[in-house]
C-alpha cells in the first residue's frame, strides 16, 4: 500500500502527509512515515504515547487526522 501524493511544487510535511489521508493507517505505514521501526511504535502504542488508537479486533490503526493534531506543533507559550 502506497501513501496518496499530491501534485505539489514543494515536498509535504508529515502532518500534511497524514492530513491528506482519508482511512486509518497501520503501525507500519506510521513508522515509514516517520522513519521509525515498527517495533517502536507497537511498543508506543502500547504505553498509551501515540493518540489515535483504533482497535479493530487482529489489528491496530491509528486515525490519521489525531496522529496529525498529536504531531502538529503547537502555538508557542510565554516563559
Amino acid at each position: 500500500y502506497l501513501m496518496p501524493t499530491l501534485i505539489t511544487t514543494q515536498p509535504l510535511t508529515i502532518v500534511a502527509r497524514l492530513r491528506a489521508l482519508t482511512t486509518a493507517i497501520t503501525v507500519p505505514q506510521l513508522a515509514r512515515l516517520l522513519v521509525y521501526k515498527p517495533n517502536t511504535l507497537y511498543d508506543r502504542v502500547k504505553a498509551g504515547r501515540i493518540p489515535g488508537v483504533l482497535n479493530i479486533p487482529g489489528s491496530i490503526r491509528l486515525d490519521p487526522q489525531v496522529v496529525a493534531d498529536w504531531l502538529e506543533p503547537g502555538p508557542a507559550t510565554a516563559a
